[in-house]
């Protein structure tokens, strides 16, 4: 039987800041490491935010990304007020089209909780694809919850963690994650 291809997506800012409020530090390696596990693992790729008052902050984390397997996209966040703000969203929903219609994976997994990507989740099940969400369900938006069909709030379990299809896995690191897995049907909502 032929590998599943996979493309993977890490919404670093989301998923590190969801980790941080549950006081935990993540792997990015065995994440992927996880993630391409009895597939075929066409590309993964990290988006990092840079800190515009310390830029070079998170130089080492990148370069262990890069390491790892990612292609990581950095951008120089704006100052705003106390904090600074830098959003990939549309990089992300770009990357992720046009992974869909170039590379034509089997399966995408996005790493976000982000409920602004629903839309482009929806998108990606009318071309018929296959998507994966990782998020912390605390910190994940209902929507991007909701719209996944195969997710069941009132059944669903932490530890082990149930992965799509028949992969089940009970990882350290996926015991702190919620998979959300939808087969996508090409249906409309």
């Amino acid at each position: 039987m032929e590998k599943e291809k996979v493309v993977f997506f890490l919404d670093y800012a989301n998923i590190n800041r969801a980790a941080r409020e549950k006081r935990l530090r993540l792997d990015y390696h065995d994440l992927l490491q996880y993630v391409g596990e009895e597939r075929f693992l066409v590309d993964a790729h990290c988006y990092v935010p840079i800190n515009p008052r310390n830029e070079h902050r998170l130089d080492a984390v990148i370069e262990d990304l890069w390491r790892s397997g990612y292609i990581v996209t950095t951008r120089l966040g704006a100052i705003a007020g106390g904090t600074y703000k830098c959003n990939f969203d549309v990089e992300i929903a770009m990357d992720i089209l046009k992974a869909i219609y170039q590379v034509k994976p089997d399966i995408i997994v996005l790493a976000s909780g982000d409920a602004d990507f629903v839309p482009l989740i929806q998108e990606v099940r009318r071309l018929g694809g296959r998507v994966e969400v990782a998020a912390f369900e605390e910190t994940a938006g209902s929507d991007i919850l909701l719209k996944c069909s195969g997710f069941n709030p009132g059944s669903w379990q932490l530890a082990p963690i149930q992965y799509a299809g028949d992969r089940r896995k009970g990882d350290n690191l996926w015991t702190y994650f919620t998979l959300i897995s939808e087969v996508l049907s090409g249906a409309e909502d």
